[in-house]
């Protein structure tokens, strides 16, 4: 947390102290801590985020336009089908305190209180000249500063998805605060993030961008072409166990299902009837035994309201276990 602060306010000047006023429209602050993981579920490093409540925004005073479009899905699969098909080279490049970056426009003044525990001494608060993260208008304001750079660097926006930039020898993909570059060689990569870094924006090169997205791929090649093969056996595996569906808690069984299987029921059926007899019985009884010369009303209500859908659904679902009960296992025809 310290070191998030420090490089707020110290490394992107994010805010200045201004004294507090009656007049202000303060915003309540709060951070966001998250875990990386790396694609084998192995945690990769911890994540503090200092957060701004822009749920207490209000239109108009602190934020005017909001919306900011997000890569679509199709484009990521799509990049990855093509850096398969051309033999590319992939990167995930990761924007220190990325929102930050961009300035907030003329118009929007936007205070906050100080975090509790780092707190300066007087009645001070922060005035934001940078987009720190949660505004309703950060995601606007980066993506506008972060596509100036990139134009700049030669760089063209997609006229399908305004978060695919596509330049001569290479492609990048904007997602949120992350970048996905795609090049024929590392030196075109290293470039572009040369470049970036020497306008001023804290970008590192981080991994493949298949490992951003938590999927591990197998590149083989065959007499047909290239293959590629998609895991994510450590999110499944975090999964299964997250849910108590690991070997110890239970009994694994092999996927598709035994075909050619004949499904036996040899008590299913007389069960069934019996558990509608039963309930039949216990209408006639009740009806029965219910003295008619007091409360005649009650007597023709008692059978009629057996069957609702509680006492009906109980009955199916005895009969719902001995089903299940006469399904075969393995190996049975």
């Amino acid at each position: 947390m310290e070191t998030e602060l420090m490089t707020l306010e110290s490394d992107l000047h994010a805010w200045e102290l201004v004294p507090c006023e009656p007049w202000m429209h303060i915003l309540p602050s709060t951070w966001a801590i998250c875990l990386k993981r790396f694609p084998n579920g192995l945690a990769k490093k911890f994540k503090a985020h200092f957060c701004v409540r822009g749920d207490m925004q209000v239109e108009g005073v602190d934020f005017f336009e909001t919306w900011a479009p997000a890569v679509q899905w199709s484009t990521v699969c799509s990049m990855m089908i093509l850096a398969t098909h051309m033999n590319l080279i992939s990167a995930h490049a990761d924007i220190t305190a990325a929102f930050v970056h961009a300035p907030l426009g003329p118009d929007e003044h936007i205070y906050v209180r100080q975090p509790a525990g780092f707190h300066c001494d007087g009645d001070l608060v922060f005035k934001l000249k940078k987009s720190v993260y949660d505004l309703h208008q950060s995601s606007r304001n980066f993506l506008d500063y972060l596509s100036d750079h990139l134009v700049a660097l030669g760089l063209s926006p997609s006229s399908l998805d305004p978060c695919l930039f596509v330049g001569s020898s290479l492609v990048a993909v904007v997602y949120v605060d992350d970048i996905l570059i795609y090049a024929k060689s590392d030196s075109e990569i290293a470039s572009l993030i040369s470049n970036l870094q020497a306008a001023g924006i804290c970008i590192h090169h981080e991994g493949t961008a298949e490992g951003f997205l938590s999927v591990d791929i197998v590149r083989t090649s065959t007499s047909s072409g290239h293959c590629i093969t998609l895991l994510r056996s450590g999110l499944t595996k975090w999964i299964i166990e997250a849910v108590g569906l690991c070997s110890s808690l239970s009994t694994p069984i092999g996927t598709p299902a035994v075909t050619h299987c004949f499904l036996k029921m040899p008590m299913v059926l007389p069960l069934l009837i019996l558990s509608i007899m039963l309930l039949s019985l216990g209408c006639s009884f009740i009806s029965v035994v219910t003295p008619t010369p007091t409360l005649p009303s009650q007597v023709t209500n008692v059978p009629a309201t057996l069957f609702t859908p509680h006492v009906i659904m109980n009955s199916l679902s005895f009969a719902s276990v001995a089903i299940s009960k006469a399904l075969p296992t393995k190996g049975s025809s």
